[in-house]
């Protein structure tokens, strides 16, 4: 298409631990969405998932960008009570709603007959702001910030509850794959929760939280801990109720906490992108 090929990978930033205040970087807000590149043409236009399945069809709001000879990079997203909501975006992307998407762009790779991936990320950003289409609910570019303000930023979008932040060394070309010069901060949240048990294949703990009815089931966390939780066994489950898993899981007596690391509560009331930190031996209940 366009004679420009499909990358067989998009550029994808590295787990960063802190934010940090760097001139030779810029911060862009980090969408929660589904990763798309879109190829544009006169009369028609492609979208592709990192995964390489053809899109398009599901998110006609993409129509913006055909007339344009152009390789978008960008995140799409449904935007719901000021912030990303990526179960809404799921449901959306498997038509099972109709809520209005919006695709975020923060690179081009190709415009009018050349390679942009070369060019270091602020010239790219200099012209994508030239030949970006009128901003609107359905097509919008992403800001970028000034290196130096990486830790205010990262303040302000905790409070809003977003999640996270990508810094992107400015003098740095676009190459498919984990790279160093795009670092990724998240903003995860980190609470105690009861562990009720574990799933011993997956190498997951149950977590529950207490509630006048009793413990409530909030989701899984990854457990690096061990082969299994140091707790005492029980043969039955201490959770008000449990989904259906595909292996039988082991209960415990839901006696000691463990401090999770998580991203968000999502609408079901269970914790997402969860992530055992360390025991909490001192909170017996």
């Amino acid at each position: 298409m366009m004679g420009f090929p499909i990358p067989p990978r998009v550029m994808e930033p590295i787990l960063w631990p802190a934010p940090f205040a760097d001139p030779a970087f810029a911060w862009e807000v980090k969408w929660d969405g589904i990763r798309l590149v879109t190829y544009g043409g006169l009369h028609h236009l492609q979208a592709v998932t990192k995964g390489g399945r053809r899109v398009e069809e599901r998110y006609p709001e993409l129509a913006a960008l055909v007339g344009r000879e152009a390789v978008w990079d960008g995140e799409m997203v449904v935007i719901r009570e000021g912030k990303a909501d990526f179960p809404a975006l799921l449901s959306r992307h498997r038509g099972k709603s109709r809520l209005p998407a919006t695709y975020m762009v923060f690179d081009l790779l190709y415009w009018k007959g050349k390679d942009l991936r070369p060019l270091p990320y602020e010239d790219r950003r200099l012209l994508l702001a030239e030949v970006f289409p009128r901003p609107g609910d359905a097509i919008a570019p992403v800001d970028a910030f000034p290196g130096e303000q990486g830790r205010d930023l990262f303040g302000a979008i905790q409070v809003l509850g977003w999640e996270g932040l990508v810094a992107k060394r400015k003098d740095a070309p676009y190459r498919p794959g984990p790279q160093g010069t795009w670092r990724k901060v998240k903003a995860f949240r980190v609470e105690p929760f009861w562990v009720g048990g574990w799933l011993a294949e997956r190498g997951s703990l149950l977590l529950g939280k207490e509630t006048p009815e009793g413990l409530a089931y909030v989701g899984r966390a990854a457990y690096r801990g061990g082969k299994e939780p140091p707790l005492r066994r029980r043969t039955t489950s201490p959770f008000l109720s449990l989904p259906s898993f595909r292996e039988t899981p082991f209960f415990v007596d839901p006696s000691h906490q463990a401090l999770i690391r998580f991203l968000e509560w999502t609408p079901k009331g269970l914790l997402r992108s969860a992530t055992f930190q360390r025991w909490v031996w001192d909170t017996s209940r």
